[in-house]
């Protein structure tokens, strides 16, 4: 008797162009067709072969999406196995089910980032996420669930925080605008090394991190390696203390595939493109 991935193969391979998977959304329906969603699935088993033992289990943590199922077919491809967490679970469930079931590694999407990364912490256990998301909306999704929560947060890119700073016109100028950066909970800076800075912003990005170490979270998005941090600030001799006081309990999280702004289009006249839920427009 043949297996559901050996059904689900035989189907890819008849009806490649066939819709295997069809979600509601709020204003769209999002379709993927067998072969992506081989793609998708190949593309994880690929990745598990690599890094869990062929005796794993791999947990998973996330929404009603096409990534969710194609985790789910690439961890049964791979031959290991597969332990859905159930999105209602708070963080102390997570972590009881992944304890008592033996998993290795856990699979979890943005939304679900704060719950599966406490459920974790203290565990021999892999987290990996497999939303298609940017670095900026990991931090935004973040940043969000934090002010659900009563945090205070801002959020600005590296840039933008610097030049604020830049343009006060006086030292105490510079110290009350400091504390917009310093007093939040949670201060997301986004896009460190888009741009080149002067010395004199590197000493500022300091000052602000330094003065919220060990006192409050800071979350930096960037595409560069904390020793090339210096590039970013050339002449700056802080640079060294600003890494060291940014590492010191920092959780980096690498967002490994193909950027998610250089995705095709899809194209309007295929039968795989979203429909559009038409609205009715009301008068004020």
């Amino acid at each position: 008797m043949s297996t559901f991935y050996q059904r689900f193969q035989e189907s890819a391979r008849k009806f490649p162009d066939n819709i295997a998977l069809e979600i509601q959304r709020q204003e769209t329906v999002e379709r993927v067709t067998f072969a992506e969603l081989t793609r998708m699935s190949e593309s994880v088993a690929n990745w598990l072969a690599t890094r869990v033992p062929r005796d794993a289990r791999v947990a998973i943590l996330a929404g009603n999406h096409p990534r969710w199922v194609a985790a789910y077919l690439g961890i049964i491809a791979a031959g290991r196995t597969a332990v859905p967490l159930d999105t209602a679970f708070h963080a102390d469930q997570a972590r009881k089910l992944l304890i008592d079931s033996g998993a290795s590694l856990l699979f979890c999407d943005v939304k679900h980032f704060p719950v599966a990364r406490e459920a974790v912490d203290g565990l021999n256990l892999g987290l990996v996420m497999i939303s298609a998301a940017t670095e900026q909306n990991l931090a935004q999704n973040l940043g969000q669930r934090a002010l659900e929560n009563g945090k205070s947060v801002c959020f600005s890119t590296v840039n933008a925080a610097l030049a604020d700073l830049l343009k006060q016109e006086s030292l105490p100028a510079v110290e009350r605008r400091m504390k917009r950066y310093t007093t939040p909970d949670i201060l997301i800076l986004d896009e460190l090394g888009y741009l080149p800075c002067d010395a004199r912003s590197g000493d500022l990005l300091y000052s602000i991190v330094s003065r919220r170490h060990e006192r409050a979270s800071t979350i930096i998005t960037t595409n560069l390696a904390f020793k090339a941090w210096g590039t970013v600030f050339p002449g700056a001799a802080c640079v060294g203390a600003l890494v060291d006081r940014f590492t010191q309990h920092c959780h980096a999280l690498d967002i490994e595939g193909d950027s998610w702004r250089q995705r095709p289009e899809p194209d309007p006249g295929s039968p795989q493109a979203p429909a559009q839920k038409k609205t009715k427009q009301q008068a004020a």
